[in-house]
């Protein structure tokens, strides 16, 4: 399985009415080496539904981006060099809880493997059918310990066709996404400093990076 891209999506306390391009100029400044591209900004109304995004920020090679909505921001990036920059990673956390009270996270990294035999690898895994079985999908919640506390652990494998970026052709293979988050976890609307934060994703990589089809 190779892995192609991560995300990293934080959730606001409260709704965010300001500016978003003065509440995150920080983080813009502060990674401008990889958001690169001219931000976009989109006049939304305050009355438009809370997770549309109103300013995107992007890299000149079109491997990143950051979506900033009212409830929330989320950075998804397939650039190589920028998942294996703990440094980075970590600043963009720092930027955003320094901008925003934050009480749920999601931690997701999505893995791909090009084959032809996708429902068949899936079904030889998880299900003892014998059938031929297409567009096959399977998701479950596996809560698992990560810093002595239980957080969600959604495990999700599909057969896919998608774009390949480099050669724009379609490819079919295997799909698996993994998924660290606190959702409907965090009863009493607990703040997250960014040190906590940071320390969960460090200790969720074992199992977000994992090359194995298995959960």
């Amino acid at each position: 399985m190779e892995l192609q891209s991560i995300q990293i999506a934080l959730f606001f306390k409260e709704v965010l009415f300001d500016r978003p391009d003065l509440k995150f100029r920080n983080l813009t400044e502060k990674l401008s080496d990889v958001f690169d591209k001219m931000p976009t900004i989109f006049p939304i109304p305050n009355d438009a539904p809370h997770e549309i995004p109103f300013m995107i920020l992007s890299s000149q090679n079109n491997l990143t981006t950051c979506n900033i909505s009212r409830s929330r921001i989320d950075l998804i990036t397939m650039d190589k060099m920028l998942i294996k920059n703990e440094n980075k990673l970590n600043e963009f956390i720092d930027e955003v809880c320094k901008a925003r009270d934050i009480i749920q996270f999601g931690f997701v990294a999505t893995h791909f493997k090009s084959t032809d035999k996708a429902s068949e690898d899936i079904k030889q895994r998880f299900l003892k059918n014998n059938e031929e079985i297409k567009d096959l999908s399977i998701r479950y919640n596996k809560p698992t310990k990560i810093n002595k506390e239980i957080y969600n652990y959604h495990f999700s494998i599909s057969d896919i066709k998608q774009q390949n970026i480099n050669t724009n052709s379609i490819e079919v293979g295997l799909m698996i996404q993994r998924d660290i988050n606190n959702i409907s976890l965090n009863i009493k609307n607990e703040i997250f400093v960014s040190s906590k934060l940071k320390s969960i994703l460090k200790n969720s990589q074992d199992i977000l990076y994992s090359s194995e089809i298995n959960a």
